[in-house]
């Protein structure tokens, strides 16, 4: 209701485009809309900010030696799984940037926390993502990135300040997925992605019910994978995306996640020593 209003007071005041010579109202139009459709992973009713301007803000940050997915090279290794999809295709060459940006200002001990950085970084990948389910059964894997990815960058929007910030719609098609569908099978590279993006849900839970179902899918994928312990599996998800100011003080249930693990483990060794 309230946005419908808000888009009618723009309507009436002449569009969008009777904001571009004021960039302060504007962002923070733009933030309180894709702050609701966020909340519904539903379109955006305001269109995203100037190309131009998006554009001169990753051209002036991007370092052409790093290469567009230079921050991960096991990403870059994943990117043929993505090939019939532009969105994520695109969603995951701005975010290397943006990341590129973050570890180069981290580097130097220098704040990339601004309004700035989530407007025309994050923001712009965010308006993307919404309302752009991967329906089909067959795509699995593109689905449960889109929600990783979005979890991901809406925690950046919060570190960065960002009031209003929800991810429980997001947060609650990532359980139902893990649910009703089988994650298991898979090949290594696309097991790892999955597990990134379970981590992401993990890491916004806070009943014990739903963590305790993020970690019994997370330990199942780990064991397939060969990792016998928290530290692997961690480190296989900080190898997919990953910001360390914002996401390592975040990471928690090691202690439950080993017990689960280990008892796994032992199941199988189990099982194995009984068929012999």
């Amino acid at each position: 209701m309230h946005l419908s209003r808000l888009e009618r007071i723009v309507q009436l005041r002449g569009g969008w485009n009777t904001f571009d010579n004021n960039e302060t109202l504007r962002c923070q139009l733009f933030g309180v809309d894709l702050a609701g459709a966020c909340r519904r992973d539903s379109r955006a009713r305001f269109p995203m900010m100037p190309e131009a301007l998006i554009q001169e803000a990753h051209s002036t940050n991007h370092s052409p030696s790093i290469g567009a997915y230079g921050i991960s090279p096991f990403l870059a290794s994943c990117m043929n799984l993505y090939i019939q999809d532009p969105l994520l295709l695109k969603a995951f060459h701005d975010l290397s940037i943006a990341i590129n940006y973050v570890n180069r200002k981290s580097r130097r001990g220098e704040q990339w926390v601004n309004i700035k950085f989530f407007v025309f970084w994050i923001d712009a990948i965010v308006h993307g993502l919404v309302e752009q389910e991967f329906l089909d059964k067959s795509n699995v894997l593109q689905e449960f990135t889109r929600l990783g990815v979005l979890l991901f960058l809406l925690k950046i929007r919060r570190y960065c300040g960002q009031l209003g910030v929800s991810m429980g719609c997001s947060n609650a098609k990532l359980r139902s997925f893990v649910s009703r569908q089988r994650l298991l099978g898979f090949a290594v590279s696309t097991e790892k992605i999955l597990l990134w993006a379970l981590f992401m849900g993990l890491l916004e839970s806070r009943e014990k019910s739903d963590q305790d179902c993020y970690i019994k899918m997370m330990t199942e994928i780990a064991y397939e994978i060969g990792f016998w312990s928290w530290a692997e599996t961690l480190a296989a998800a900080k190898k997919v995306v990953w910001i360390q100011d914002a996401f390592d003080a975040e990471v928690k249930c090691r202690d439950r996640f080993e017990v689960v693990l280990n008892g796994l483990i032992i199941w199988h060794l189990s099982k194995t020593h009984n068929e012999d």
